[in-house]
């Protein structure tokens, strides 16, 4: 009712997070490393990443309560969990969208640049 656990679902600061965190630090880096690496791309596309791993974590979030809770409450309503997790899931395949699907390959240094000290 006064936000303060949702505060804590979007940072990842609650108990049961410790390891969807950990996982989510992973998957960041491995999508990073997909796009050729941070030094590759734009710091609008890193951030566009990293806000498609924080709603991942809360998709997670909200799966999990949607699992132990139910879909629908004692009344059979559907629950408001229900309706948030799927507009997660919307936003997350329109960042996913933006992001891209393809691996871009790394710039990688001749020997005699990474030698003699030049950029590729």
């Amino acid at each position: 009712k006064h936000g303060g656990r949702s505060a804590l679902v979007l940072r990842g600061a609650l108990p049961e997070q410790a390891e969807a965190v950990a996982v989510m630090a992973e998957r960041q880096a491995a999508v990073l490393a997909d796009k050729g690496g941070p030094e590759n791309i734009s710091q609008v596309l890193q951030d566009i990443i990293a806000r498609y791993h924080v709603l991942g974590l809360v998709a997670d979030y909200l799966e999990h309560r949607i699992i132990c809770e139910g879909v629908t409450t004692t009344k059979g309503n559907t629950r408001a969990a229900v309706t948030t997790y799927l507009q997660v899931l919307d936003r997350l395949h329109r960042l996913a969208g933006t992001i891209g699907i393809d691996r871009v390959p790394r710039r990688v240094q001749s020997p005699l640049d990474y030698i003699e000290g030049r950029d590729a």
